[in-house]
């Protein structure tokens, strides 16, 4: 026996299964009609696309004839669609991707990574590995219990294997043969579960978790020092994926120490160099306007925080070009020329201060480096970031902040062409 789940439940499980097996909701629609009233049927394929619709928002139930048809072509029971996925009386015992997925028993995740045919690191039919199923049904503890293990991590925790992803893999080894048992290669070649399993940690309030998948992190910050890496930054502003957007809702949806560790400062240790860099999240901008927009009780104190960031990134290149301004006067006076009160020398002499600086205003990245480095001595430089939000607000106080905010950020994009 089982407890019937409600409308929203069956459909939030019913839009899993069909995304599992179908590309489309239209895709599911027409197989149904046509194997329920023929290829030839007058039925209407858009009604019964906006049926499936309402079914999958909870607005409507699944009719009594409508589960035969859904129970065999998504391949599940039909106790397992009316439980929502809560029993789980499958078409075969034998356990697969899916329906571990789904299971809160460790004895049963332990066998089925350890069986002999190594299902666990191979994607199914569907071209989903049980990592992929995890995350659609949120099973925060089969997902923990996996990386305290040890047995699948995001993070390696070696900057020298960060680029596509922050190094994830896998403990399970795979068997030498052919091209399978590839999970280690979808890990390590894929930062997006990196992403979902941030935002699984913060809907869970699992915050421990924040520090060890390196929350505030991209893999590109290792790839940028002040001399080089920044010319790969392509000055458009940085993808926003759906997976980056589900995440910063979760951060706007948390409680304030949460969002407060987003926005602070943290040092990268490039994975070029031994230069060390700081930098703060590079997708507070996109955070600061969703708060915006919503209307976010606590929008003005963190669009406060932000100015006192960018104010600080200010701060520190206007000391350092102000040191370089010093020097290339010096340098030009070792070569017998000096302040004539002409143009031309004013000219060479922010020419040579400003030398080496890469602004990428689009993407809120900048590099800078004093040119005037003396043989043997270490080069003078940083790359860092910036907050710039595009956000209207009708509240004065909070537009006067969002104006505030973006003109510190124009004064640093364009100190060169101020000096």
């Amino acid at each position: 026996m089982f407890e019937t789940a409600s409308n929203k439940e069956i459909g939030n499980y019913l839009d899993i299964l069909i995304r599992r097996k179908y590309q489309s909701d239209r895709q599911f629609a027409r197989d149904y009609i046509e194997r329920r009233y023929g290829p030839d049927s007058d039925e209407s394929l858009q009604n019964m696309q906006n049926r499936i619709s309402q079914i999958k928002h909870g607005n409507k139930s699944i009719q009594l004839e409508d589960l035969p048809y859904f129970s065999h072509m998504l391949e599940v029971s039909v106790d397992e669609i009316l439980s929502a996925g809560k029993h789980t009386a499958t078409m075969s015992n034998r356990p697969t991707n899916f329906s571990v997925a789904q299971s809160k028993d460790k004895e049963m995740w332990d066998e089925y990574i350890n069986q002999i045919d190594k299902p666990f690191l191979n994607a199914d039919e569907y071209n989903k590995t049980l990592i992929d199923y995890a995350f659609e049904f949120e099973n925060h503890e089969l997902l923990t219990y996996l990386m305290d293990k040890n047995i699948i991590w995001f993070v390696s925790g070696n900057k020298n294997d960060y680029g596509i992803s922050l190094g994830a893999g896998t403990n399970i080894k795979r068997r030498d043969v052919g091209s399978i048992d590839t999970l280690d290669v979808y890990l390590g070649s894929n930062d997006t579960l990196r992403i979902k399993m941030i935002t699984l940690a913060i809907k869970n309030s699992n915050y421990e978790l924040l520090d060890k998948l390196h929350a505030r992190e991209i893999p590109r910050l290792y790839l940028l020092t002040p001399t080089l890496g920044h010319h790969t930054l392509t000055n458009d502003p940085i993808a926003l994926t759906p997976d980056i957007k589900e995440l910063l809702k979760a951060i706007a949806s948390s409680d304030d120490k949460t969002i407060e560790y987003f926005f602070n400062e943290f040092s990268i240790d490039s994975s070029l160099t031994d230069s060390t860099n700081t930098f703060i999240y590079p997708y507070l901008n996109e955070l600061l306007s969703m708060m915006i927009k919503s209307k976010h009780p606590n929008a003005n104190k963190w669009l406060t925080a932000a100015i006192d960031y960018n104010k600080s990134v200010h701060k520190k290149l206007l000391k350092a070009s102000r040191e370089a301004l010093e020097q290339s006067k010096e340098y030009y006076k070792s070569i017998n020329i000096e302040d004539d009160n002409s143009g031309y020398y004013k000219e060479a002499v922010n020419s040579l201060t400003w030398k080496w600086f890469f602004p990428y205003p689009k993407e809120g990245f900048f590099a800078y480096t004093n040119p005037n480095v003396e043989k043997g001595q270490p080069i003078n430089g940083f790359v860092t970031n910036l907050i710039f939000i595009n956000a209207k607000s009708s509240n004065s106080t909070t537009q006067a902040l969002i104006n505030e905010l973006n003109s510190i950020y124009d004064s640093v994009m364009h100190m060169n062409e101020r000096s």
